[in-house]
């Protein structure tokens, strides 16, 4: 585990997430799979924040200390808690990463 790992509360309207930090430099966010929490990428984390960059992990809802509305939960409410880490952790810019974030697997027969 990186000696820079902590983990971070955000506070935004209805919603508190939990966010795991690592490193510091330009601003990462990784987003795990729908489901997931964030530990799926711990050792990304630890390679990408050794090579100078502050890797953030927002938990989603329900997740970890994230917490905040599930019913009708949409995608619009999703990104609206990825902007409020990048606002706030990530000084307003940061690149995106995730993995199926909110995809759904639709199997048609």
């Amino acid at each position: 585990m990186a000696e820079t790992r902590q983990s971070r509360r955000v506070e935004g309207h209805d919603v508190t997430l939990e966010v795991y930090v690592d490193g510091a430099g330009p601003a990462l966010v990784v987003l795990p799979s729908y489901g997931r929490g964030g530990e799926d990428f711990n050792s990304f984390a630890d390679r990408v924040s050794a090579a100078g960059f502050t890797v953030l992990r927002p938990q989603p809802r329900g997740i970890s200390g994230s917490k905040g509305k599930m019913d009708g939960l949409s995608l619009h409410d999703q990104a609206d808690d990825v902007a409020l880490v990048i606002r706030e952790l990530g000084d307003g810019k940061a690149v995106v990463l995730g993995h199926a974030f909110g995809q759904p697997f639709i199997n048609n027969g």
